[in-house]
């Protein structure tokens, strides 16, 4: 199995919706015409932002798991963090809420 491409990616909505990794585009699709008020659209925009998404909550999953809590201010600071780039991940896949 080969690795990924390593993030950060970003989601570009223009006319083609894409996924880049720095100047390269990871995929490109048109955009489907509007149906029911535009839904297919806004779902591809979704999808578009969860695939951005993904390799900052592949890092913040792998964090949470590897951050024992010991109960020492330490452990709690990596919870933290690691609870931190959680909920940051979670907003950049869903457009913004948690």
């Amino acid at each position: 199995m080969s690795e990924h491409t390593p993030g950060p990616w970003r989601a570009s909505m223009g006319d083609l919706l894409r996924v880049m990794h720095g100047s390269d585009c990871i995929c490109g699709v048109h955009r489907i015409g509007s149906r029911a008020g535009g839904r297919r659209s806004e779902e591809s925009e979704a999808n578009a932002r969860l695939i951005a998404a993904a390799p900052d909550l592949l890092a913040a999953l792998q964090a949470v798991i590897a951050a024992p809590i010991t109960g020492d201010h330490e452990s709690i600071q990596r919870r933290d963090a690691a609870f931190t780039a959680a909920r940051a991940a979670i907003a950049k896949a869903t457009g913004g809420g948690t």
